[in-house]
């Protein structure tokens, strides 16, 4: 029996994850910073959003540059799969290996800059 893949689930589970590693970094940078209050913390917690999402554009340098050069090159013999099934293979694996990490962590720095947003209104 084949299992049906849920990506949206899977993506949103770790998105999640990343969210709940993010809370004790934004306790750590507002303790750090001297902070009292909860619109201090809401600073705190954008602050580490922002830099969650600086984190996954710098995940896009290394493999740019190995796999947009010609000294990285890939062969791939003829196979059962047609022209169609193959594109749509590589550009799958590209979005999920290229830019995974950029999409989880700015998609999570997202989340935690909107709720460091309601934190800081709400307590004003």
């Amino acid at each position: 029996m084949k299992k049906t893949r849920r990506p949206l689930l899977s993506f949103l589970k770790s998105m999640l994850l990343v969210d709940l590693a993010l809370l004790p970094v934004a306790a750590a940078l507002w303790l750090v910073l001297g902070g009292h209050t909860l619109v201090e913390y809401g600073n705190a917690l954008v602050l580490t959003g922002f830099l969650s999402g600086l984190l996954g554009m710098f995940s896009l340098f290394g493999g740019w540059d190995l796999t947009r050069s010609f000294e990285f090159q890939q062969a791939q013999t003829v196979g059962a799969e047609s022209i169609f099934e193959r594109t749509r293979r590589h550009v799958r694996e590209e979005l999920e290996q290229g830019y995974g990490c950029l999409i989880l962590l700015g998609s999570a720095g997202l989340v935690a800059v909107v709720a460091g947003t309601v934190l800081r209104l709400a307590f004003e």
